[in-house]
């Protein structure tokens, strides 16, 4: 808001500057010279302020220190070694980016994201989708959270292989993702 009234307050000066020329006609030349450039500065001065401040500058913002927690980077090259030749493995996908809401253009449901993705390496269709729980998916908004991704990657025939601290290191990994896939 501020913004605009700061706009306001430029370009009435120049509008000031602009209609003095014409009472003044000894300095009439230079009050239209200078009323057009501070209009020009208020116009100027709105547009940089947008660039500026394109969201809230009440917001606050913070770089993370890591993609991935611990258990999950160790999942990620466990992932990576086990089935990494044949699939590439992609961790912290939003839902958006593999899959389509094809009935409607409200789509915020799909900005959920997931631990991981294996794709066909050839041409990098989505196959499976894993996700490792800790102790905070038994919390009751965590198990609605989960629900609401298992409902939406099955609706769009995507699997889903969910999996625990526990499967961290599991031999049978490999068994357990190519079965998920069939």
């Amino acid at each position: 808001m501020k913004k605009y009234i700061d706009f306001i307050i430029i370009l009435a000066v120049g509008v000031v500057c602009f209609a003095l020329s014409f009472l003044f006609e000894q300095w009439g030349t230079w009050l239209r010279v200078l009323g057009l450039l501070v209009i020009l500065l208020a116009i100027g001065f709105i547009i940089f302020k947008s660039k500026d401040q394109p969201i809230d500058p009440k917001n606050k913002y913070r770089k993370k220190d890591t993609l991935m927690s611990v258990p999950e980077r160790a999942l990620y090259y466990q992932l990576l070694d086990v089935v990494g030749a044949e699939f590439d493995v992609f961790p912290q996908l939003a839902l958006v980016t593999l899959v389509d809401k094809v009935d409607a253009s409200y789509r915020n449901e799909l900005f959920r994201v997931v631990d991981f993705a294996l794709f066909d390496k050839r041409n990098n269709r989505p196959l499976l989708v894993i996700e490792l729980n800790d102790a905070s998916h038994n919390r009751d908004d965590r198990k609605l959270r989960d629900e609401k991704v298992k409902c939406i990657l099955r609706r769009a025939g995507l699997k889903l292989l969910t999996l625990t601290l526990d499967d961290i290191g599991d031999r049978n990994l490999r068994k357990r993702i190519f079965s998920a896939m069939r």
